[in-house]
C-alpha cells in the first residue's frame, strides 16, 4: 500500500481497498472512477502510465439522473464554439482542465481518435486546449465531452468557463510567488545576523535563529517549491527526466543538509538560499505564465469581442436578446461605438467601421446599404441596422479563432529539436553537477555542498525549451494584430527561408472587383441579351470576373454547367448549349473583329462560333507594386502565374515591374511550375486567393491566402492576408527573419552562460543565491527577447500608421 491513489495519486481513504493489476501487480486506487478509468487505460493505452509526468485528475462524476452534457448538443449551445465544415463535419476548440503534461495529450488523443465519427484530434500542452473534428452524424457532442471527463480531464466549452479556469491557474501560481516572496524576506532578515555577527554569534542564539529560519522556510519550500519537487519525482517515476529535476535535487540537498545541521550541528544552513531558490525560480515560473497570456491575447480578444446582448427588431420593437439566440435573417439595430454581434449585410444606414481586430487596418472603413459587415468591428459612426448571415462559430471571427488554435497547437521542427536538445541537456547537468560532487569531496569537504548547489541551480535548460516556442509563437500573435494570421505551425520557418514568390493575377494582384469596361455584339443580336445568358452561366460561381456579370442577370438560370479550368464555363441555357471564356474556348472561329484592340477578352459563343465579347477591368490592389518591389528588395524573385489570357497578364505584369510571367496556366500547370522550381532548389511562397488555387497553395513550400468569405473556412495556406492589402506580407517575412534571429539569439545566449556558468559554479565561484539569480534572469532574457516579436519592425509599423487606399 502506497498511501495514495496509482491513477490520480490522491490519499487513499480510510476502509477502501480497491485495486488495479498494473504489469501483473495490484495497484491501490481511491475510488471506483479512477479504477474504472485505469482499467479502461490499460486495456488499450498502457503505456500513459511510463510516460506520463503528471498525475491525472480524478473522474467526476455527474449527477444523478441526468447527462451532465447533454445540453452541448442543442445547435443553441454550440453556436459559440462549433464550427461546422462544408463537408458536414464539426469542428470544436475548448480548454480542458487538469492537462498537464504531453503524457496526458497522448491519452487524449489515443483515446478519443479510435472512437467511431472522430476524424482528427489535436492536443496542444502548452496551452491546454483540445480540438476536435468529428461527423455529428455518427457520434454527438456529448459523448465526446463525456468520454474525456471520463479520462479525468473536464472540458470547457464556453469560453467563459475557459477563462475561470485559466484564472484560476494564475491565481494560485500568484499565491506561490507571494508566499516565496515573503518567506525570503524573512529568512533572508535572519541570515544577515549570522554574516554580520560571524563566530562571535553565541550558541544559543545560533540554534534559535537556525530553527525560525527552519520553521518558516519548509512551509515555502512544500508549498510554493511543491511543483518544481512534483515535476522532478513524476519524471523520475516514468523514466523521462524533465527541467524540474535539476532543481529539485538542489532544494532536496540544500534543504535536507540545513535540517540535519540545525539538530545535528555543523558550520553553515542554508535556508536563505533554499527559499531564494524558489523565489526566483517562481518569478521566472511567473514571467513565463505571463509571456504565454500575452502570446494568446489575440485569441483572447478574438473569444471575447462578441457583446453579450444586441437589440433585435421586431414587428413589437426593439427586444434584447443574447448574441447565442441571434439566427440568420434576424434585424439588429447596432448602435454607434457598438460592436457588430454577427456576418451579415448593412440593410439601413451608412456609417464608418473599425476592423482593426481582424485585419489589422487601423483606418476606419466606410459601409453603406448593401455592404458587408463583419462581426467583431465597431460601428463608429451612426446606428444602422444589420440583417444577420452567419452567427457564432459560422462567423470570419471564429473561422479565425479556429485558425489561430491550430496554429498554436502546431509545432515548428525548429521547436521540436529544441526541445530535444534540452532533455539532452539535463543529462549533461546531473552528469556535471556529480562530478563536481565528488571532487570537492575529495579536494574540501567544505565546500562540495555548496559547489554541488549552484551547479545544479545555475544551468538553464529553460533557455533552451523556451528559446523556440515562444519566439515563434510572440512572432504569430504580433502577425496576426497586424494583418497577416500564421495558421501552421512551420510557415514562419519556411517564410524565411523563401527565395521565390509567385502570385496568381486575379483576385491577389487585383481587387477581384471585375467591371465590364466593354461588351460587343457580334451576330447583330442585342448586347443586353448576350449579357444575361452570360450572367445566367456564371450565376453562383465563385471567380471574382463571375461577379462581373451579375448585375445583368434576368431571371434565367444555366442547366447542365460545368467549369472547365482555366478555360471558362459551359453549360445550357432557354435549351441552347453556351460557352463563356477565352475566345478559343466560347468559338472555334474566334477571330477578333479588327477594330478591337488587343488585349484580355472574354468570347460568348456556342463552340463553334462567338456571339459576343467582353473586356473586363479588374484594378491592381492598391500596395501591389510596392508589395512586389520591397520582395525584390529583400532579395526574393517575384514571378506571375495567372489562367488569364497573355494581353491582360502582360499588361498587369508591367504595371508592376514584373518580368517573369507565365499566362493561361491551370492548376495543373502552376503546381507544376512549382515543382520545376523546387527541384532547381528554390524555396517557393505561393500567394493565391484561395478560391481555385487550393493544390497550387498546398503544394508550395509556403503559401500565403487572401483571406474572406467561404475561402476563409475552407483555406488550406499556412498563412492568411486578413484585410484587402498586400503589405502585410512584408511585415510577415521581416518578422519571420527576426523570428529566426531571436532563436537564434536565444539558443547562442543559452549556450555561452551555460558555458561559462557551469564551469565557474563547479569551480567555487558562484555562491547557491548568485546561481539561482542568474538562471532566473538567463530564462527571464531569452522571454524578454522573445516577446519583442510581438511588435511589428519599423517599417511595417510606418505602413499601419500610414493612411491606406481603398
Amino acid at each position: 500500500m502506497t498511501g495514495q491513489c496509482f491513477h490520480c495519486h490522491e490519499p487513499l481513504p480510510p476502509g477502501i481497498d480497491l485495486r488495479v493489476l498494473v504489469a501483473g501487480e495490484p495497484q491501490p486506487v481511491c475510488c471506483r472512477g479512477c479504477q474504472a478509468v485505469a482499467e479502461l487505460i490499460l486495456a488499450g493505452h498502457g503505456d500513459y502510465y511510463r510516460f506520463r509526468t503528471a498525475p491525472a485528475t480524478r473522474p467526476a462524476a455527474p449527477p444523478d439522473g441526468t447527462d451532465a452534457w447533454a445540453a452541448f448538443d442543442r445547435r443553441e449551445a454550440q453556436a459559440a464554439f462549433v464550427q461546422t465544415l462544408p463537408d458536414g463535419r464539426a469542428r470544436a476548440g475548448f480548454v480542458v482542465e487538469g492537462l498537464r503534461c504531453a503524457a496526458c495529450a497522448w491519452l487524449i488523443e489515443h483515446h478519443l481518435a479510435p472512437l467511431a465519427g472522430v476524424d482528427e484530434v489535436r492536443v496542444s500542452p502548452a496551452t491546454g486546449r483540445v480540438q476536435l473534428t468529428w461527423r455529428p452524424d455518427r457520434v454527438p457532442l456529448s459523448a465526446l465531452l463525456a468520454a474525456l471527463a471520463a479520462l479525468g480531464y473536464r472540458p470547457h466549452p464556453l469560453p467563459a468557463a475557459a477563462r475561470d479556469a485559466a484564472a484560476r491557474e494564475r491565481q494560485r501560481a500568484l499565491k506561490q510567488l507571494l508566499v516565496a516572496g515573503l518567506g525570503m524576506m524573512q529568512v533572508s532578515s535572519f541570515a544577515f545576523a549570522f554574516y554580520v555577527a560571524g563566530d562571535s554569534l553565541e550558541p544559543a542564539m545560533r540554534d534559535f535563529l537556525r530553527l525560525i529560519s527552519m520553521l518558516v522556510a519548509l512551509p515555502v519550500l512544500l508549498y510554493a517549491g511543491a511543483p518544481f519537487i512534483a515535476g522532478a519525482v513524476r519524471g523520475l517515476r516514468h523514466g523521462r527526466p524533465g527541467m524540474d529535476l535539476p532543481v529539485a535535487l538542489a532544494l532536496a540537498l540544500a534543504g535536507g543538509a540545513s535540517v540535519w545541521i540545525s539538530f545535528f550541528g555543523g558550520r553553515e544552513v542554508y535556508f536563505d538560499s533554499v527559499v531564494m531558490f524558489v523565489f526566483f525560480l517562481s518569478v521566472s515560473r511567473w514571467f513565463e505564465a505571463d509571456a504565454r497570456a500575452r502570446v494568446r491575447s489575440v485569441g483572447e480578444a478574438l473569444a471575447a469581442a462578441l457583446p453579450a446582448s444586441v437589440l433585435r427588431l421586431t414587428d413589437a420593437g426593439p427586444q434584447p436578446v443574447a448574441v447565442s439566440e441571434l439566427a440568420p435573417g434576424d434585424r439588429v439595430l447596432v448602435g454607434s461605438g457598438d460592436v457588430i454581434p454577427a456576418d451579415g449585410v448593412l440593410v439601413e444606414g451608412r456609417s464608418e467601421v473599425d476592423e482593426a481586430l481582424l485585419t489589422g487596418e487601423a483606418e476606419p472603413r466606410p459601409r453603406a446599404v448593401g455592404d458587408a459587415l463583419i462581426a467583431g468591428a465597431v460601428n463608429l459612426g451612426a446606428p444602422v441596422t444589420l440583417e444577420v448571415q452567419h452567427t457564432g462559430a459560422a462567423t470570419q471571427l471564429s473561422q479565425i479563432a479556429h485558425l489561430l488554435e491550430r496554429a498554436q497547437a502546431e509545432r515548428p521542427p525548429l521547436a521540436l529539436a529544441a526541445d530535444r536538445l534540452a532533455q539532452g541537456f539535463i543529462t549533461l547537468v546531473l552528469l556535471a553537477a556529480a562530478a563536481t560532487g565528488a571532487y570537492w569531496w575529495h579536494a574540501a569537504p567544505a565546500h562540495w555542498l555548496p559547489n554541488t548547489l549552484a551547479v545544479l541551480v545555475v544551468s538553464c535548460p529553460c533557455a533552451l525549451a523556451l528559446a523556440t516556442p515562444t519566439a515563434f509563437a510572440a512572432a504569430a500573435a504580433g502577425l496576426a494584430r497586424r494583418g497577416l494570421l500564421v495558421t501552421r505551425g512551420a510557415a514562419l520557418q519556411n517564410l524565411a527561408r523563401a527565395g521565390t514568390a509567385l502570385f496568381d493575377k486575379t483576385g491577389t494582384l487585383t481587387q477581384a472587383r471585375a467591371q465590364i469596361a466593354t461588351a460587343r455584339s457580334l451576330d447583330g443580336q442585342p448586347i443586353e441579351q448576350h449579357l444575361a445568358t452570360a450572367a445566367a452561366l456564371e450565376l453562383g460561381v465563385s471567380h471574382p470576373y463571375a461577379q462581373a456579370f451579375t448585375p445583368h442577370a434576368a431571371g434565367r438560370v444555366a442547366q447542365q454547367r460545368d467549369t472547365v479550368p482555366g478555360a471558362g464555363v459551359r453549360g445550357v441555357v432557354d435549351g441552347q448549349p453556351w460557352r463563356l471564356g477565352r475566345p478559343d474556348f466560347a468559338g472555334a472561329d474566334n477571330a477578333l473583329p479588327a477594330d478591337l484592340e488587343p488585349g484580355s477578352w472574354i468570347g460568348l459563343g456556342d463552340g463553334q462560333r462567338l456571339v459576343a465579347l467582353f473586356r473586363l477591368h479588374d484594378p491592381l490592389r492598391a500596395d501591389a507594386a510596392d508589395t512586389l518591389a520591397g520582395l525584390d528588395r529583400r532579395g526574393l524573385h517575384t514571378a506571375v502565374l495567372s489562367g488569364d489570357a497573355a494581353p491582360a497578364v502582360a499588361e498587369v505584369a508591367a504595371r508592376l515591374g514584373v518580368t517573369d510571367w507565365q499566362a493561361g496556366q491551370t492548376p495543373q500547370h502552376k503546381l507544376a511550375a512549382i515543382r520545376a522550381r523546387q527541384q532547381r532548389g528554390e524555396r517557393v511562397l505561393m500567394v493565391g486567393d484561395g478560391i481555385n488555387d487550393a493544390p497550387v497553395l498546398a503544394g508550395a513550400d509556403v503559401s500565403v491566402a487572401m483571406g474572406g468569405g467561404a475561402a476563409l473556412a475552407q483555406t488550406q495556406a499556412d498563412c492568411l492576408l486578413l484585410g484587402g492589402h498586400l503589405a502585410p506580407l512584408l511585415d510577415g517575412i521581416d518578422t519571420a527573419r527576426r523570428t529566426l534571429a531571436v532563436v537564434r539569439q536565444n539558443l547562442a545566449w543559452a549556450a555561452l552562460y551555460n558555458l561559462l556558468a557551469m564551469p565557474a559554479a563547479a569551480a567555487g565561484l558562484v555562491a547557491p543565491w548568485q546561481a539561482a539569480l542568474g538562471m532566473s534572469l538567463s530564462s527571464a532574457l531569452v522571454v524578454g527577447n522573445s516577446l519583442r516579436l510581438l511588435r511589428a519592425p519599423r517599417a511595417a509599423a510606418a505602413r499601419l500608421a500610414a493612411p491606406q487606399l481603398a
